[in-house]
């Protein structure tokens, strides 16, 4: 009987949802259609093969290379020897494969579940290829605002991994050498693919029910209010590309300002919705998530109103403005103090609410 009311209130959550696709059959196949030719023309290059490259590059030994040679700024900056490597395939590479390299290592007893939770704060970022040429070239007619949005959840993300709690226990110090998989180069590519595959599928199958979700909420919205900015942050906080691609559109379109359009895309980005979230959580079971959770959450604030105060700057003003002069830059205090109070507090929050990450979740 417990058990039973545990789950009561996710099941009337599914039902509820259910009732709510089942009104809106029309807007379900539009985003059907939409999600799967995202996957098609943009998730699946870009996930899929660096997908099965990540895992070769666990199984062979190159994560715990990199891990060795990076120890000593490890150790010193995130209080861990081990889990650079997925720092680095994060930050070149983007989602989800900052998560799935945590989660190969942490599989391979290479990370405690407490470094792999901390790890995971930190480590699942956009690669840069998105943010400069599909959101700042895309969406905006600029490459400086894409390189200024990821920057700045790079530079924030590595703030956290700085910041955040560490494990009151020092591993002993990584092995000058470390037994990689075994198996021949035919088996390693083999068992790499099939893991490549149960990745993308998992990553798909979570763009395209997050992008349906958000089209549903957003038409319901869209009953309540003509206002844009709710459907937009709906879209933001579901899926990031397709956040992205609105804020973009609803610029161009005129109907919400570039500065504010700008920050709308560039939380979307930092936080990457709940549908990266569940792909990190189907590559990462066993890790606890609420420190990925938080971290996420204040790199995309902190995303936001980093891009908000560069924004206000007169050097990058034109740009983000679209104007010529000086024009729009009397809330640059206020961008700046918004920017420095969202990090101090955002901080505070994280520390205290993920000290005791483990036994949350």
């Amino acid at each position: 009987m417990k058990e039973q009311g545990t789950n009561t209130p996710l099941a009337v959550a599914v039902i509820a949802v259910s009732l709510l696709f089942l009104s809106s059959p029309e807007t379900v196949s539009e985003a059907t259609g939409r999600a799967l030719s995202l996957c098609v023309s943009r998730v699946i290059p870009s996930v899929f093969p660096f997908s099965v490259l990540s895992s070769m590059f666990v199984a062979v030994g190159g994560a715990r290379a990199v891990d060795r040679a990076l120890s000593p700024v490890s150790r010193r900056l995130f209080g861990t020897e081990r889990g650079a490597s997925a720092l680095f395939l994060g930050l070149l590479f983007g989602f989800p494969l900052g998560a799935l390299t945590v989660g190969e290592e942490y599989r391979a007893g290479s990370l405690d579940r407490d470094e792999a939770a901390r790890m995971l704060a930190f480590v699942c970022c956009a690669s840069p290829t998105f943010p400069v040429y599909a959101v700042g070239v895309g969406c905006f007619g600029s490459a400086a605002v894409g390189l200024v949005i990821w920057a700045a959840q790079a530079l924030i993300s590595i703030m956290i991994g700085i910041l955040l709690p560490k494990g009151s226990a020092v591993r002993a110090p990584l092995p000058k050498s470390e037994t990689a998989h075994k198996g021949s180069a035919l088996s390693l590519v083999t068992r790499a693919v099939t893991d490549g595959s149960r990745v993308i599928l998992n990553v798909c199958g979570s763009v395209t029910f997050f992008s349906i979700a958000s089209s549903v909420a957003s038409e319901m919205i869209g009953k309540i209010t003509d206002s844009i900015v709710p459907k937009l942050i709906i879209s933001a906080v579901f899926e990031f590309s397709s956040g992205t691609s609105l804020a973009g559109a609803a610029c161009e379109a005129g109907e919400i300002g570039r500065g504010a359009a700008v920050a709308i895309a560039a939380f979307s980005i930092g936080f990457a919705g709940l549908s990266v979230m569940f792909q990190t959580s189907s590559v990462c079971e066993g890790i606890p998530l609420l420190p990925y959770v938080c971290g996420k959450l204040i790199t995309g604030l902190g995303t936001a109103a980093a891009a908000y105060f560069v924004s206000a700057l007169p050097a990058f003003a034109p740009t983000f403005s679209g104007e010529t002069g000086g024009a729009g830059h009397t809330f640059a205090p206020a961008g700046a103090a918004a920017f420095i109070a969202a990090l101090l507090l955002l901080a505070v929050f994280y520390k205290k609410g993920c000290k005791n990450a483990k036994d949350r979740l």
